[in-house]
C-alpha cells in the first residue's frame, strides 16, 4: 500500500500550533498513522461529502479529506469538538 502525503490547511496548521504540547503530540502521531492508513478504525465518514472524514482524538476533532487519485490526505480543520463542525 502506498503512503499518503499529509497536508494541513493554513487554518489547521494555526490550530495545531495553538494547542498544548501533549495534545498536539497526540494529533501529530495520529496524522502520521493517517499517512499509511487513511481510514483507521476510529475515523468516521462525514455525511454530505464523499471523501471527508473525521478523526477523534480526545475532545479534539481532525476533519480531513482523502484525495486517493493523488495520494494526499488534506487536513481541513483541527479543533475542539464543540467548534469543529461550525
Amino acid at each position: 500500500m502506498a503512503s499518503y502525503d499529509v497536508r494541513l490547511s493554513n487554518k489547521a496548521q494555526k490550530a495545531l500550533e495553538s494547542l498544548e504540547l501533549k495534545l498536539a503530540t497526540r494529533i501529530i502521531a495520529a496524522l502520521e498513522i493517517l499517512a499509511t492508513n487513511p481510514m483507521p478504525r476510529n475515523s468516521n465518514k462525514l455525511h454530505g461529502s464523499e471523501n471527508t472524514h473525521r478523526l477523534r482524538i480526545g475532545d479534539c476533532r481532525v476533519i480531513y479529506e482523502i484525495r486517493s487519485s493523488v495520494l494526499i490526505i488534506f487536513v481541513i480543520r483541527i479543533g475542539h469538538r464543540r467548534d469543529t463542525y461550525r
